[in-house]
């Protein structure tokens, strides 16, 4: 429309051959989007929801829509489960580990259970969306 401005908001899914994020396609939409959430098969496989990759996936708005006391919570929390799965798949083929690697497996053990979110039932998002309908609030200036 002439003389108006705004922005556009798509959120694009790549389905990637064997999670590889380098073939063309992958590249360029990660190159024009604010970010990118990576899911592996493996991680939801594992019983983890969602199954984010925090080693890949990226947010360049990230902390900026977090309040304070978020970010001082979450800070590093990222980087840290990222260096868990790695430690955990290398730690596989160890026979010995020394005491401070496995308190950083446990920890990170611990935190990806407490991040763990249940699959919401149909019927509970049935309701969802049907109050959302209802109260009109998934239309432009609704509630």
């Amino acid at each position: 429309m002439k003389g108006k401005t705004g922005s556009l908001t798509a959120l694009p899914i790549i389905e990637t051959q064997a999670g590889d994020v380098s073939a063309f396609v992958p590249t360029n939409v990660i190159s024009i989007t604010d970010g990118q959430i990576f899911l592996e098969t493996n991680l939801f496989n594992a019983g983890i929801r969602p199954a984010v990759n925090p080693g890949i996936s990226v947010s360049r708005v990230g902390g900026a829509a977090q309040t304070k006391i978020m970010k001082k919570l979450s800070g590093g929390i990222r980087t840290a489960l990222a260096q868990y799965r790695e430690l955990a798949a290398f730690s596989q083929f160890a026979s010995d580990l020394d005491d401070a690697t496995r308190k950083q497996l446990d920890h990170g053990q611990k935190v990806t259970e407490l991040l763990k979110q249940k699959t919401v039932c149909a019927d509970v998002r049935c309701a969802a969306v049907s109050g959302s309908v209802r109260s009109r609030t998934w239309l432009p200036g609704g509630c």
